[in-house]
């Protein structure tokens, strides 16, 4: 008589244990990108996306002009708020977190023209190197539209060559995501409006930081308000807030002297 076999009792722990397993072996929409650093995302994207328009579109002679300048510092401010958010924020928002070496960035290129390749939780290197470009010029573009409004002309030719390497890296980034999305099959778009990725929960973040970003709501709206309310549409001046320095952002309106002056024929 054959002796039966019997398989080993299932115990609580033994079921806990097969669920912990199956958690970390199995990908989950887990929470990766806080709010605030969504946020920030798309503020940037409308925010120079608009002041792009009014330039380009509208030109010099609008009156909406401008209001590009103070669209411009208010998108500054969101960039001062994101660099201390990319050390004191989530562990994906940190700028610790991004991987951009030589090396990192080599590997990542080259795994995007074959199958597999490194998968990353944050930021893949090509969007690190992107972030910290951007964030760099926007800095960049803000100082010397600024100089230029204190009549500093010289500035000009430095922030249009500023701008339009903005927009370039800008389609640069754009043509990477969707190069990334088709050729890794990961929606990373979708990923930054909703804020999960499918990677194990282990490595998501608690929270979505949701006063954080009603913070930063705050103070952004804060500031904006204050520059709009210094502004004179006459005079197209801006005084600054908190600093008290005066920024013309148009051409100032034609006084009745000078338009007389300028009319008038000349007597003899």
């Amino acid at each position: 008589m054959t002796p039966s076999t019997t398989s080993p009792p299932i115990t609580s722990t033994t079921t806990t244990r097969r669920l912990e397993l199956r958690e970390a072996a199995t990908p989950a929409r887990t929470l990766v990108w806080d709010l605030p650093t969504r946020l920030f995302h798309f503020s940037l994207i409308l925010g120079f996306g608009s002041a792009a328009v009014i330039t380009l579109m509208l030109g010099s002679e609008s009156e909406a002009f401008p209001y590009h300048a103070i669209i411009g510092m208010v998108i500054a401010m969101l960039v001062v708020l994101r660099i201390v958010w990319g050390f004191m924020g989530t562990t994906y928002a940190r700028f610790r977190s991004f991987s951009f070496g030589p090396s990192s960035v080599a590997q990542y290129m080259g795994s995007l023209t074959k199958r597999g390749g490194p998968s990353y939780t944050g930021h893949n290197p090509g969007a690190s190197i992107g972030i910290f470009a951007m964030l760099a010029l926007v800095l960049a573009i803000a100082f010397t539209g600024i100089m230029r409004a204190r009549g500093n002309e010289g500035w000009a030719t430095v922030h249009s060559v500023l701008v339009y390497s903005m927009l370039g890296l800008i389609a640069l980034h754009v043509l990477g995501v969707i190069v990334h999305v088709v050729k890794r099959k990961e929606n990373i778009i979708g990923s930054m409006v909703h804020g999960r990725k499918a990677v194990p929960l282990a490595e998501g973040i608690v929270s979505p930081k949701p006063l954080v970003a009603l913070l930063g709501v705050a103070l952004a709206a804060a500031w904006t308000i204050a520059l709009v309310g210094n502004y004179n549409s006459t005079t197209k001046m801006l005084r600054v807030p908190l600093i008290g320095t005066e920024l013309q952002l148009g051409e100032q309106p034609e006084t009745p002297a000078a338009r007389d002056t300028r009319t008038d024929p000349e007597t003899d």
